[in-house]
């Protein structure tokens, strides 16, 4: 869960922007339900968040309809959705080509695992 209580407060939406797009990249099932606010609403479209289809509520004041979203970054999806948002962003870089499924998602094997590295302080 992710709150704020000044909705128009620009350093909360960008501590929660910041907060957001690092669990977009932690491989997980993500389901958001943000204020009804046009601010919260359209990050999370930019993020490539999608709609639940049927699923919408009217718990942040009893009457406003809020929309559900849903991001998954699990295994494959995640390979996918760095593509989606390179090209998006119209930048010029070559990524490596991959097979896709008869669903047109990634279908490319996972790399092998890298031993992990350790960062050492002076």
């Amino acid at each position: 869960m992710i709150d704020q209580d000044h909705y128009e407060n620009a350093g909360q939406h960008t501590a929660i922007g910041h907060f957001l797009h690092g669990l977009m990249f932690t491989g997980e099932f993500l389901l958001r339900t943000p204020a009804p606010h046009p601010f919260f609403l359209a990050a999370h479209e930019s993020l490539g968040f999608d709609t639940a289809d049927h699923a919408v509520h009217t718990n942040y004041d009893g009457i406003t309809p809020t929309p559900v979203f849903v991001r998954d970054t699990q295994g494959k999806h995640l390979h996918a959705y760095i593509r989606k948002h390179v090209k998006r962003s119209g930048l010029r870089i070559e990524l490596p080509l991959e097979e896709t499924d008869d669903t047109g998602t990634d279908a490319s094997p996972a790399p092998a695992a890298k031993p992990a590295c350790r960062i050492l302080a002076a």
